[in-house]
């Protein structure tokens, strides 16, 4: 017997972290390096042109910065955002070995996963009592 699940107070991640979550892939993990496991995106590519890709590469990242703000995001979290951010902006103005620590630190994947887990802990109670509906609901359905 087929089971259907309400959709009225299904928990959904905001638009925003969402955003967040596809900055992150494009930036830093969009295309795999052939015949390895390495991962790079437009950030890495960017770091590759002297001073100006770096300072592109800020761009995607303070938009990720901003978003998580928009969420309401606490300091704090913003504040390990913004270490991550210039910490990538760091490594990547040292030529050539910079450029290569940059592309294996990944910040933005680093953001939108903090920023992803501290999401999930704030809905944590939403997500089980919904959980916990529908599995009701899937019992009281099997009788």
């Amino acid at each position: 017997m087929e089971q259907t699940i309400s959709q009225g107070n299904r928990p959904k991640a905001p638009p925003e972290l969402l955003a967040v979550q596809r900055i992150a892939w494009w930036t830093d993990g969009r295309w795999r390096i052939p015949f390895t496991r390495i991962r790079l995106g437009l950030d890495g590519l960017l770091g590759l042109i002297p001073v100006i890709g770096d300072a592109l590469s800020l761009l995607p990242a303070l938009r990720i910065l901003w978003l998580a703000k928009r969420i309401g995001a606490p300091f704090g979290i913003l504040l390990l955002m913004l270490k991550n951010l210039g910490l990538d902006f760091l490594f990547g103005l040292v030529p050539v070995i910079g450029d290569i620590i940059d592309i294996g630190y990944r910040a933005n994947s680093k953001n939108a996963t903090l920023l992803t887990q501290w999401w999930m802990q704030q809905q944590g109670a939403k997500i089980r009592q919904f959980t916990q509906q529908q599995l009701t609901e899937l019992q009281i359905g099997d009788d």
